[in-house]
């Protein structure tokens, strides 16, 4: 999974992952570069073949149809997904967090300073801090577990939007007259 930050200067969060005998989704590898096109692109192309991946899941927000010509110039014939994220991040992450706290994602590595950039960004980042730059390490995390894990994330994530405007009307219809939300 590639996360497009690269095309606006940041880091191209580069996350390899699949699904285990065990069904629990593995992180594989942390990938992630800064620089130009031509670096991320390489980079991708060498995580493909270096894990025998089946598919590139490449996230268009920022990048749209450039991602793919530019990894198209450099692997030719690349099997490449696109997506275009339409929930806010907050929204995104929730899925994946859960699946994170139930131990469904587990990182394939005895030595957890191979992810320990991964694991600051998803251990740290806040989505009420707009000061903050986009943690593109989490962005590609999170499209990789939804891929992975399409129902199972989702599911959670609507479950909890349910929970969510269920609670917000309670409140509504509790607020007394002359309380503090009048």
């Amino acid at each position: 999974t590639m996360d497009d930050g690269a095309v606006s200067n940041d880091e191209c969060g580069i996350i390899v992952g699949c699904i285990g005998q065990d069904d629990k989704v593995w992180i594989l590898d942390d990938l992630t570069v800064k620089g130009p096109p031509s670096k991320w692109a390489q980079a991708v192309g060498e995580a493909f073949l270096k894990w025998d991946a089946s598919v590139v899941l490449a996230e268009i927000n920022q990048g749209g149809t450039l991602v793919r010509q530019v990894l198209n110039q450099y692997w030719n014939g690349l099997p490449i997904v696109t997506v275009r994220a339409t929930d806010g991040k907050r929204i995104r992450a929730e899925g994946p967090a859960i699946l994170c706290e139930q131990g469904e994602v587990k990182l394939a590595c005895s030595d957890n300073r191979k992810f320990q950039l991964l694991c600051d960004q998803l251990m740290t980042w806040d989505p009420l801090d707009k000061d903050k730059k986009s943690p593109d390490r989490l962005d590609a995390f999170c499209q990789l577990v939804h891929h992975l894990k399409p129902a199972v994330a989702r599911q959670r994530i609507e479950s909890d939007e349910r929970l969510y405007r269920n609670a917000r009307g309670r409140a509504r219809r509790q607020r007394r007259p002359g309380g503090p939300n009048n």
